[in-house]
């Protein structure tokens, strides 16, 4: 007897995305928050967002609050369902501190920027001012589409890093958008003043700072202290937390800056 150990059978179905589509889009507003208690594994909430020109940056919490989801961006369309591990044809980062990969682009066409870890997933859109792109103080307006996908419970095959895979049931979610805002540093600060703010930051999360560095001061030092976990920083003089970034994870002197502008990435 003869057994054909290649069978298999499933059934394959496709739905729409979109408006009158069996998956719909759903608005959220910049300033605002919307909630899941149960998606299936698998599956994915569409959202749009429109970011105002008057935006300096645009902020996108996903707390789990129940087993495990992603988060994709893309501007002008919907983000495809390209690969999320990375390979010779997908551009990813990874974060060796927080061991997350961010995948992609957010650019128009680009397929959307994958964010995935174990927990919540932090993302943050800066101005672009880098020669070839130059938004100055504010984001560019226009249409944005986010997509919350479901990874489920008790995850397996999780051949990337911490928080990725499938596994099963349902999860569920608080997703929220907004600004997030500078914190400027008060006092003065001088060669017998120091500047000094204390913080507390979820993995992956972007808080910025700014401080003014007065005439006169030839040299400055930043440090990050009393560290717990492994927060990072980077630096930029301006008058906003864009450009060209240095990483500090200990120490380091630069050299002084009309205005010096912080991000600290837990």
């Amino acid at each position: 007897m003869r057994t054909n150990w290649y069978v298999s059978s499933y059934t394959l179905q496709s739905r729409g995305i979109g408006t009158n589509y069996t998956i719909r889009v759903r608005d959220l507003s910049f300033n605002g928050s919307t909630n899941n208690p149960g998606l299936a594994v698998a599956e994915g909430d569409y959202y749009r967002v429109v970011v105002p020109s008057n935006a300096p940056d645009w902020k996108l919490q996903l707390h789990a609050t129940l087993g495990e989801v992603l988060l994709k961006v893309q501007k002008d369309y919907l983000p495809n369902s390209g690969a999320i591990y990375p390979n010779y044809d997908y551009s990813y980062y990874y974060n060796y501190y927080s061991d997350d990969y961010t995948y992609g682009s957010v650019v128009s066409g680009q397929g959307g920027q994958e964010m995935v870890k174990a927990g919540d997933e932090q993302w943050v859109l800066l101005p672009q001012n880098n020669g070839s792109v130059m938004e100055g103080t504010n984001l560019t307006a226009g249409t944005y589409y986010v997509l919350v996908g479901s990874q489920g419970q008790n995850l397996t095959n999780n051949c990337g890093p911490s928080g990725s895979g499938l596994g099963s049931g349902s999860a569920s979610y608080t997703l929220s958008s907004g600004v997030e805002p500078v914190t400027v540093l008060p006092n003065t600060l001088s060669y017998g003043n120091d500047l000094v703010v204390t913080n507390a930051q979820a993995g992956g999360e972007m808080k910025f700072y700014q401080f003014n560095v007065p005439a006169g001061i030839a040299s400055i030092e930043v440090r990050l202290e009393n560290r717990v976990g492994n927060p990072t920083m980077y630096l930029n003089n301006g008058v906003v937390p864009v450009g060209r970034r240095i990483t500090l994870t200990m120490a380091m002197a630069i050299t002084a800056a009309p205005i010096l502008s912080g991000i600290t990435s837990a």
